[in-house]
């Protein structure tokens, strides 16, 4: 499979790939080859779909570096890039960094820090007093006065100049304690404002690198209002250099910054850029919603607000809405005017009336993510719990056939959302459904199970000599074969040599589900045992914040079949390698969902092991590098908070645990670990 002989020869092919026009490409091969679009798609890493949509005129490939990565895979000559293609890929390069800064998923070396450009320093300080931070402070802001009345650069080489000599103090000073974090702070800030100057007199890549520094000291003291301000400077600085995508996604960063700095003018002040950016690519329905969230947010926000965004008043966020009605092609009359304010309802945190977004259909990834209130589930309520799960198992294992001694010796694995006992006895491990929502999803599960034995892949196997699946009084269970735990321990390298093999099988030939985890996680709220009112509202607003990000990613990886939650705990050290376990959650979606759940384990879990890094070097892609993952990694922690929330009740020893994560989240902490729930 490969492209014919002399085909770069042809004019029309020529000028497409100097054109980086991917889907003139996909048609000339198609008309002129035999190639197929499963074929295309092998060649050039992109799915199948997408390949049909290129030849269809339906889409357009605008990203550079996929663009590359398209080209280098069908064999295109080099093309010498154009300024814009050049500008393109730093932002990405620039964008990738910030998501992992942002998210706590970068290595933060404070010895490397050293701002372009920087004039020699003169002899190096011995110590630094607080009186030296402060004359630190004052300076920049007497600079920052003199850069915004002048303009132009006219105080770039005064803020130079300082900055060289705050950077001598940094190398004196001492992180540990209250002056050296001082330090740390007004440095960044330092930089912040040099980012600034430097792109009033063109120099992006300058510019580039002292936001990058200040958004690496600014997360280094963990000042997440420092960090969405950055983001802000990042952001505004891409909408004027017309990269109005990577604009968007560095204002979404920021979002999540000025939700984790309490600051709601801020939160305020980054919805409504990206209003803006929305309104730019012509996203009239997103511009909208964006600019809503912005004024409910500025009329949450507090007098006493983070000094740095007191700029942002209420005639501010007005002019920024005609801003936004100006920049969009066709605004409505309706548009045109502010959104309206928000009830007290909306003040207190609970949704206003008539504008619960969960009532609301939206376009999602490949449609597949639809916003929907869960219906009420028609399945009898079934509550397992500790005290009768015995009693459960037994009257189980008489119904399955293999008699009520079969539970005598059971050992209890697990006890989350299905409670799992390994049978000594007859070899078997049985699953049992935890709750109704649990339950409906087990036909599937049974589906999936035989589909991947089919094709041999690493997994554990169901037993097909007890008719699946077993019910009980209300109780639903699933018996499998026990997989004998005596090879050695799983690495990330298992994992991600078990995901690339069940990412490369064939589409099943039954309706995989399709990857819904908004739908899930609603159907999980709506099913929450003893959750209090607040709890349940802090959770659906976070579901629907998250959703509409989620609608905004730009996946990478082409689409196909998901396991779904494979984390390292789904593996089992069978004698003949690992196998993966647990197939409640198979789809299919974005293959990224599969790396997410070892890249959050590395940054938010307190395993003793890395085992994202060797994954991502098995595997070949590294979701932490990718501008996508601090969103999905909130999701991820999301899924982990409410998943368990149908049986906390029943299960109480859950409930520690839970509430842990739960209050990191309410507060915005994205450093304190979580435990494994026992």
């Amino acid at each position: 499979m490969c492209i014919p002989k002399g085909f770069w020869e042809i004019p029309e092919a020529q000028e497409a790939a100097g054109h980086l026009d991917a889907g003139s490409l996909v048609r000339l091969l198609r008309s002129r080859t035999n190639l197929s679009q499963e074929a295309l798609g092998r060649l050039t890493g992109l799915s199948q779909s997408m390949v049909s949509q290129l030849e269809s005129h339906k889409r357009e490939l605008k990203d550079v570096v996929k663009l590359r990565r398209f080209l280098d895979g069908l064999g295109a000559p080099r093309v010498t890039a154009t300024r814009t293609q050049r500008e393109s890929i730093e932002s990405t390069r620039l964008l990738a960094h910030a998501a992992q800064v942002t998210m706590g998923a970068a290595e933060i070396d404070p010895h490397r820090w050293r701002g372009p450009n920087m004039p020699e320093a003169a002899l190096p300080v011995r110590r630094v007093t607080g009186t030296d931070v402060d004359h630190v402070e004052t300076v920049t802001k007497a600079l920052r006065a003199a850069d915004y009345r002048l303009g132009g650069g006219a105080c770039l080489d005064a803020i130079m100049a300082h900055l060289a000599y705050a950077h001598r103090l940094l190398r004196a000073a001492k992180p540990g304690n209250q002056v050296g974090l001082q330090l740390y702070r007004a440095v960044a800030d330092l930089h912040n404002l040099a980012g600034w100057a430097s792109f009033d007199v063109g120099r992006y890549k300058v510019a580039a690198e002292h936001l990058s520094l200040a958004l690496e000291q600014a997360r280094y003291i963990e000042e997440p209002s420092l960090v969405a301000n950055v983001l802000y400077r990042m952001g505004r600085l891409h909408l004027h250099r017309g990269h109005t995508l990577q604009a968007l996604r560095f204002l979404q960063l920021g979002q999540i910054a000025a939700q984790d700095s309490g600051c709601e003018r801020t939160v305020a002040l980054m919805c409504a850029n990206a209003a803006w950016a929305y309104a730019v690519l012509d996203d009239h329905k997103r511009s909208m919603d964006s600019l809503a969230r912005a004024h409910d947010a500025f009329a949450r926000a507090d007098a006493d607000t983070t000094p740095w965004v007191r700029f942002f008043r209420e005639a501010d966020l007005d002019a920024m809405s005609g801003v936004v009605n100006a920049a969009l092609p066709t605004p409505s009359l309706g548009a045109r005017h502010r959104p309206a304010r928000p009830t007290p309802a909306s003040r207190s945190g609970l949704p206003a009336p008539g504008r619960d977004r969960r009532t609301r259909r939206r376009d999602c990834y490949s449609s597949h993510i639809m916003s929907t209130t869960p219906a009420p589930s028609t399945s009898p309520r079934f509550a397992l719990t500790r005290d009768r799960v015995h009693d459960v198992l037994a009257a189980l294992c008489e119904e399955a056939g293999l008699g009520a001694k079969a539970a005598g010796d059971a050992e209890l694995i697990k006890f989350t959302n299905n409670a799992v006992y390994r049978l000594p006895r007859v070899g078997l491990v049985v699953r049992i459904a935890g709750s109704a929502t649990v339950a409906e999803r087990v036909p599937v599960v049974i589906q999936a199970a035989r589909w991947l034995a089919q094709h041999d892949a690493p997994t554990v196997r169901l037993v097909e000599d007890i008719p699946q699946l077993v019910r009980v009084g209300g109780a639903t269970a699933t018996f499998w074969h026990l997989v004998p735990s005596t090879g050695p321990e799983p690495t990330g390298t298992d994992l991600g040599r078990i995901l690339r093999r069940l990412h490369a099988l064939p589409a099943p030939g039954f309706a995989l589900p399709s990857w819904e985890p908004f739908a899930r996680i609603r159907s999980r709220i709506a099913d929450a045992e003893g959750l209090a009112e607040a709890d349940r509202v802090f959770l659906t607003e976070r579901t629907d914040h998250l959703e509409l990000l989620v609608q905004d990613l730009e996946f990478e990886l082409p689409a196909g079949v998901l396991h779904g939650d494979p984390f390292m705990g789904n593996l089992i050290p069978g004698p003949n390698g690992p196998v993966i376990c647990d197939f409640d959650s198979l789809s299919h979606g974005p293959r990224e969902w599969d790396l997410i759940p070892a890249a959050v384990g590395k940054v938010r879990m307190d395993y003793p092991t890395d085992h994202h890094s060797p994954l991502a070097a098995e595997y070949g892609f590294d979701v932490l590098t990718w501008p996508g993952f601090p969103v999905l990694r909130q999701l991820r922690e999301l899924r982990l908070v409410t998943s368990v929330l149908p049986v906390l009740n029943t299960n109480p020893g859950l409930r520690t645990q839970w509430r842990h994560r739960l209050d990191t989240l309410q507060r915005s902490d994205t450093t304190t670990r979580w435990s494994t729930y026992r």
